[in-house]
């Protein structure tokens, strides 16, 4: 089958919305769609998370929230993300406001919103949902202008937490357009999967996917989680990680003009010999691959073997019985330390392995 854990989470969420009951792990375990059908056949029915009806008050922060707040940014407000997406001009305005109204009754974490409560913010869910509004432009470099404003207009205190906006464009455009920016603290990559592919089921009058665990929802399973036995006997290997962690020796003091921004692009060829076809030698995964060369350009720079960094997780992982996000939007990813050793390994076969092989031995997928 192959593919990444984010596609999986997609291939999981479709099945269940053809009424096929299978866990994220089954996909990785089972290998072949024979034996993936196997396993579908075993699953016991899921149980729903939640009910149907808009969730009301308190939440508590997901751990990547917190973190978010602690940072303290001087404008909490403007930390967006946004898509851009290209409308047939058959489809009308009053068609796509009401597929994003849906949409938002759908997913509870776009009517949340944020507020102080004894000097630390808190979230609640409230009726403040993201605006809706219609642009008419003579000009496509308008668009630009548009969004842009929009970006500034979110509150994440008084809203709106986002906004969707129709741009209805000039006759010899092709396309309208359907700008629509959240922020962070609400969506994730993944989040944006499940938004558009909602915006079309609801357009085209298909079966929406199951309603999945709100943040709400997620915050319980997490907390559980944490609480468990098993989940304890990995404090160890925690400690040991960020123990192993020191500053980044150098010798430059003027850090602002010893930088410099490189960018590199690939073509479509070399990007799917580097997911797919370049993972067949070793069995790994493209993290594994660029890992490898992480740890191979800092041990150049710094004669050092063991490397400590901070990694990105989608955090949509299969922690709990019925902890199921595969359709849920929100801000769920899990940010946590790494620690890889390459020694003095000189062949290229021997670093891939090794960083493997350390990769896999992180618990729960650092979550």
């Amino acid at each position: 089958l192959g593919g990444d854990s984010i596609i999986t989470i997609q291939v999981v969420s479709r099945a269940r919305r053809a009424g096929i009951e299978i866990q994220p792990r089954d996909v990785f375990q089972h290998q072949t769609i024979a034996e993936l059908a196997g396993a579908a056949g075993n699953q016991k029915p899921r149980q729903e998370n939640q009910a149907d009806r808009p969730l009301t008050g308190t939440v508590r922060m997901l751990p990547v929230q917190q973190f978010f707040f602690e940072q303290q940014f001087a404008n909490p407000n403007h930390y967006n993300q946004d898509v851009l997406l290209a409308i047939d001009k058959n489809i009308s305005e009053q068609v796509i406001e009401k597929a994003c109204t849906e949409l938002v009754e759908m997913h509870d974490a776009l009517r949340l919103s944020y507020f102080m409560n004894d000097g630390e913010w808190a979230q609640q869910y409230t009726q403040k949902a993201p605006l809706f509004s219609t642009f008419s432009i003579q000009d496509g470099k308008q668009i630009d202008q548009i969004c842009s404003g929009l970006q500034k207009k979110i509150d994440i205190h008084n809203g709106p937490i986002g906004h969707f906006a129709f741009i209805q464009t000039p006759e010899e455009d092709s396309h309208n357009r359907l700008f629509i920016v959240l922020h962070h603290l609400v969506v994730d990559g993944v989040s944006w999967r499940i938004i558009i592919e909602d915006l079309q089921d609801i357009i085209e009058k298909r079966t929406t996917h199951p309603k999945t665990a709100s943040v709400k929802t997620w915050v319980n399973h997490l907390e559980e989680y944490a609480n468990d036995q098993r989940t304890l006997t990995h404090i160890p290997f925690w400690q040991k990680t960020v123990q192993a962690a020191s500053p980044l020796k150098t010798d430059r003091t003027d850090r602002e003009k010893s930088t410099a921004e490189i960018s590199v692009e690939m073509d479509s060829k070399m990007t799917s010999m580097l997911i797919q076809n370049a993972n067949s030698a070793y069995l790994t995964e493209i993290n594994d691959l660029l890992v490898t060369a992480l740890a191979e350009t800092f041990r150049e720079y710094t004669n050092q073997g063991e490397l400590v960094f901070a990694m990105e997780g989608h955090g949509r992982e299969d922690i709990r019985p019925g902890a199921d996000t595969s359709h849920s939007v929100g801000w769920f990813t899990s940010i946590f330390p790494v620690l890889v050793d390459i020694g003095r390994k000189t062949e290229w076969s021997d670093k891939i392995r090794t960083v493997k092989e350390q990769l896999r031995e992180i618990p729960d997928k650092g979550i």
